[in-house]
């Protein structure tokens, strides 16, 4: 901490310091991963350090000892890269209001309104009265379809964990022949895998509304479905919610699974076409997580909540051979870029996955 207090005191634009409280380092990691601009202000709100991107969103300034907050707030009233109208109705009233409420409190999140879009907005404010602010443009980022109105408690630091969250979603689970959607607490589509693409393209059994919304073709259906998914992004839920979902054309049902996101606010939809098997979650584990044939039948298996006694007598091995399989399942685990990313705990998406086979068990 002294190392912050001695390099903010001589307000030069230099490297980050390495010595900094890890808050103030969370939320500038977060933000530059995300292509957000930050900048640290001094107890008296002089400009100490401003990364690339904020430079980049103002760059007519100098960024050094004599600019201020108050400094970069007019500069973007002049150049019309201010879209609140109660700033621009009044000005220094809304300016002075900014800075009382920047001094009283130590965290603010919030959302801002530019005219290029919307902008999530995290202060932290240190006890030694230095202030880090960094913004985030939603839409760039690839996370506006996360929230459903971008609220106070929606910061850059969860804004930054939802991007990670969408691209290891992308990257693991889009060669899945499981139709599976991560979708936020009003159903709109954060990402669909090709899978469930293909099924809403057909408009089989489930459809995009013009809101991107994830929708049953039945109506009834679709009531149960919006409500499970409200219900699982509201707050975590330890079973999936298992549902029948009809087909226009008169075929069988899928059975689909609604299970709470990683991310706060989001849930997960896993649909299975009728007549895939617990062989089928099988074989999509293996291929997900680069298991052996006989791991991804133990790990879909446990998914489908049997017991290690149970899938001993089963699969006609010992307990002890289930356990070594545990185990290097385990370990292929740490290894996937999956559970690299730190999503939630990667026997949670194994449990989400391998729910259509605790379905089908269910069903039959």
């Amino acid at each position: 901490m002294s190392c912050l207090l001695a390099w903010c005191s001589r307000m030069v634009p230099l490297s980050l310091p390495l010595d900094i409280p890890s808050a103030a380092s969370a939320l500038i990691e977060a933000a530059s991963e995300i292509g957000g601009a930050v900048v640290m202000y001094t107890h008296d709100d002089r400009i100490a350090w401003a990364n690339d991107a904020q430079r980049r969103l103002v760059p007519d300034l100098r960024y050094d000892a004599s600019e201020t907050y108050a400094t970069i707030f007019w500069r973007m009233l002049e150049t019309g890269r201010i879209g609140n109208t109660m700033a621009a109705r009044n000005p220094q009233q809304w300016l002075d209001f900014a800075v009382a409420t920047r001094h009283s409190m130590a965290n603010m999140e919030f959302v801002n309104t530019y005219p290029w879009g919307q902008m999530l907005v995290s202060q932290l404010r240190l006890d030694n009265g230095v202030s880090i602010q960094a913004r985030v443009d939603l839409a760039i980022a690839g996370v506006d379809r996360y929230f459903n109105a971008p609220a106070v408690g929606v910061g850059v630091v969860m804004a930054a964990k939802a991007q990670r969250e969408m691209k290891t979603f992308q990257a693991t689970l889009d060669g899945l022949e499981l139709g599976l959607a991560l979708v936020n607490r009003s159903g709109s589509i954060i990402h669909a895998n090709g899978s469930m693409r293909d099924l809403i393209e057909q408009r089989d059994g489930l459809e995009e509304a013009a809101n991107r919304s994830l929708c049953a073709c039945d109506q009834c259906d679709d009531m149960v479905l919006q409500q499970a998914i409200e219900a699982a992004a509201e707050r975590p839920i330890r079973t999936p919610v298992l549902l029948p979902i009809r087909r226009l054309n008169g075929r069988s049902p899928h059975l689909l699974a609604v299970s709470s996101g990683a991310s706060p606010g989001t849930a997960v939809v896993v649909v299975s076409r009728f007549g895939e098997s617990i062989d089928d979650i099988a074989s999509a584990l293996q291929q997900a997580f680069n298991l052996t044939a006989a791991e991804a039948q133990v790990t879909a298996r446990l998914g489908a909540g049997m017991s290690i006694a149970e899938i001993s007598q089963e699969r006609g091995v010992s307990e002890g051979t289930v356990y070594n399989q545990v185990k290097a399942i385990k370990a292929s685990l740490r290894r996937s870029s999956f559970a690299a990313k730190g999503l939630h705990d990667i026997s949670a998406l194994v449990m989400k996955v391998a729910a259509i086979a605790r379905a089908f068990r269910a069903h039959n």
